[in-house]
């Protein structure tokens, strides 16, 4: 089973603080705590200590792993007091700054935007439909191993797969001199340029809808549509249903 995946009848019993909090001791446990030996099973607990910033934190383990990746239940603590997900998230950045030297503004709103939408897509539940689409498209806690795996901006309720919407693709034209393409065996190339007319001289560039909103003010991408090298054909061709990515 994919490791993102939880099943479809326990979604209700699941808490979005504790999600997003495992999530982060997860990926820091992987990529600071366990390479600097500072993270401890204790009984039945795991103790992770954070030592530049003199802190140790400590959750109930629910399932032990050899390899580190235990799974987690409960609240995080620190010392005897509840560390909500938002506080652990700052300690963690505060850990990692003093770690690298470097700081990362961006982060903590990743992690509440990440904690937005896992609370919304608890709350809805699974799409209803086909069954292999509901499979497809009902993965709300993201990758245990990435910081903020369900972070999205404005607008995503439109093409999110846990709302199970349909979405219509939109269309650019590259000017064949400036597309480059590398055939591996089996695909089918073609295919692409039959989804929609292009003029000659172009080769036809489906894109994600959300992808060109979010990149539609993007100096590189104007100046394209601007000089001819790109053509915006607007939106249209069947409805695809947008699916989750898999952790494997």
């Amino acid at each position: 089973m994919p490791s993102s995946t939880i099943g479809l009848d326990r979604l209700t019993t699941v808490s979005a603080d504790h999600v997003v909090a495992h999530t982060l001791l997860n990926c820091f446990i992987r990529e600071v705590a366990g390479p600097e030996r500072q993270a401890t099973l204790v009984g039945d607990e795991l103790h992770l200590r954070l030592a530049r910033l003199d802190r140790t934190l400590r959750v109930a383990v629910r399932r032990r792993s050899l390899a580190g990746a235990h799974r987690f239940t409960g609240p995080v603590f620190d010392g005897c007091d509840e560390l909500p997900w938002r506080a652990l998230a700052e300690h963690l950045a505060d850990e990692l700054t003093l770690a690298t030297g470097v700081v990362n503004d961006e982060f903590l709103a990743q992690v509440a935007a990440g904690h937005e939408v896992t609370s919304e897509s608890l709350r809805s539940g699974p799409p209803d439909g086909d069954r292999y689409l509901r499979s497809e498209q009902s993965l709300p806690l993201g990758h245990r191993f990435h910081p903020t795996p369900k972070a999205r901006s404005g607008g995503w309720q439109a093409y999110a797969p846990e709302r199970g919407v349909q979405v219509r693709l939109r269309y650019l034209a590259a000017r064949a001199d400036v597309v480059r393409e590398r055939t591996v065996a089996g695909d089918d190339l073609a295919m692409v340029d039959r989804l929609r007319p292009v003029p000659a001289g172009y080769r036809l560039v489906p894109v994600h809808p959300w992808q060109f909103e979010l990149l539609r003010h993007n100096a590189t991408l104007c100046a394209a549509l601007a000089d001819g090298r790109l053509l915006d054909l607007g939106s249209g061709g069947p409805p695809c249903t947008p699916t989750a990515t898999r952790s494997r």
